[in-house]
């Protein structure tokens, strides 16, 4: 599935909802390996529930292709980052990426994880479903 037909031609027409600005600080040939996975993550966690700097937002199923890039947001945001993924090496790339807060998905032991480590859980938190709240 393409934001539009004819992708990858010189020129395109697209409904405005699937496409966002490009930031500041990314040029025209990064904005144009942009993925669908950060269209979904930035229309979600920025558009929708307006991410800022010093939230937390649990991310679930982190180490996908739209939650890898969800995270970046996130981190880019300056956001605190509690992430959840399936299986021991999975949670070790969110590690590398410099996730501090990461969970097993699998075990409903990360909603008293994030709490402790919050205080007082989340602002948000964004499944690769697209539900921010």
């Amino acid at each position: 599935m393409a934001v539009a037909g004819g992708s990858f031609a010189s020129h395109v027409i697209a409904r405005a909802e699937l496409v966002q600005p490009l930031p500041g600080d990314v040029d025209v040939a990064e904005g144009a390996a942009f993925s669908i996975a950060y269209l979904t993550a930035e229309f979600c966690l920025g558009h929708l529930a307006r991410l800022k700097a010093g939230q937390h937002v649990l991310i679930h199923a982190a180490a996908g292709g739209v939650g890898m890039a969800a995270v970046r947001l996130a981190q880019r945001a300056g956001a605190v980052v509690h992430a959840t993924a399936g299986s021991e090496w999975k949670r070790e790339l969110l590690r590398d990426m410099g996730v501090q807060h990461v969970h097993d998905s699998r075990s409903g032991a990360f909603a008293p994880q994030v709490l402790e480590a919050t205080g007082a859980g989340v602002s948000m938190w964004y499944s690769t479903r697209c539900r921010a709240s």
